[in-house]
């Protein structure tokens, strides 16, 4: 996954990035996955995130919400492409992370 936006605070020490880069960007910059309709992928944080929540930009425009059950996500049962934003909370910050799927 390529990292986007992150922000973290630790005490006196806080430390930001917002992306000048748009999430089409960021999905270039990642090799796209070819995956299988209906497939699962898993989803693997470190440090055991007090959140997890998962966005699939469709080819359309939309976004939508993707339940994660288990650490995993079911990707779409139709083709086409997709981006997936990872958005991962701590108490101590948050930090983006985007990655890009071909479903054949």
């Amino acid at each position: 996954m390529r990292i986007g936006d992150f922000e973290r605070k630790d005490g006196n020490f806080e430390a930001r990035k917002i992306s000048e880069t748009n999430i089409y960007d960021l999905a270039d910059r990642f090799n796209t996955v070819e995956d299988e309709k209906g497939d699962k992928i898993k989803i693997e944080i470190e440090q055991n995130p007090s959140s997890i929540i998962v966005e699939q930009w469709n080819e359309d425009g939309t976004i939508v919400a993707v339940e994660l059950i288990g650490n995993e996500i079911t990707l779409p049962s139709k083709e086409g492409y997709y981006i997936y934003e990872v958005i991962v909370e701590w108490n101590e910050g948050k930090i983006n992370y985007v990655f890009d799927i071909n479903i054949k």
